[in-house]
């Protein structure tokens, strides 16, 4: 009962984030951090290079491509349960986000409400699928491998990709792009610090040593 109620969360949590990005913060162009951030930049190098348009989102499927080792490395490293969950999370994810239709324009005109309530809905999906007992994949897995392994932390990964991310955005975009991708960016961190209330006890549980979750 308590793994179908995990799954549960997990795949809910992996339809909010997605409609989340696809309705309110792709139409701006606006960026995500992670992983994800690193497939949105690849799509969008594969559709200048590509000679058609493709009828639905790729940065699905690029994410998906890109988390295939960190899943293995969380089933080996850190708690299987874990990576069993994280691994419905983005295959749900990339399912959904190549799925929901991108609205050509924009739902809500104002530009900073739109990130507002985007990056809010985002951290809200994020938490349910933490509830799981799963994550996003990406360098949540490396940050808490990192820690684990005592080499880093996770608060210093997220850093340092993200920083390469949005500077990316800087020279390849303008300025508004990058700028309200790095909002968008902040507020999902300070939502989810809000609203998460098991950071700490679901870290603990995730680096466990003997690699399986109670």
């Amino acid at each position: 009962m308590k793994t179908a109620q995990d799954w549960l969360y997990c795949i809910s949590g992996a339809l909010l984030f997605s409609f989340s990005m696809n309705v309110f913060l792709v139409p701006l162009h606006i960026y995500s951090a992670g992983f994800l951030g690193i497939a949105q930049l690849l799509r969008d190098l594969l559709l200048h290079i590509l000679p058609y348009r493709l009828s639905f989102d790729i940065a699905g499927i690029i994410n998906l491509i890109l988390n295939i080792f960190m899943i293995i490395l969380a089933a080996r490293v850190l708690a299987k349960t874990f990576a069993v969950h994280t691994a419905i999370v983005i295959l749900f994810e990339s399912l959904f986000l190549s799925l929901i239709p991108v609205p050509k324009a924009p739902l809500v005109e104002d530009v900073f409400i739109s990130v507002l309530l985007g990056s809010f809905l985002c951290a809200y999906g994020t938490r349910l699928f933490f509830k799981g007992r799963g994550s996003g994949g990406g360098i949540d897995i490396i940050g808490l491998y990192l820690t684990k392994t005592g080499k880093g932390s996770v608060g210093s990964i997220y850093l340092l990709v993200n920083t390469v991310i949005y500077l990316l955005c800087f020279l390849i975009y303008d300025s508004q792009v990058a700028l309200y991708s790095i909002v968008h960016s902040c507020i999902l961190s300070f939502v989810l610090d809000r609203i998460h209330e098991d950071n700490a006890e679901s870290a603990a549980l995730i680096i466990t040593e003997n690699h399986e979750l109670k």
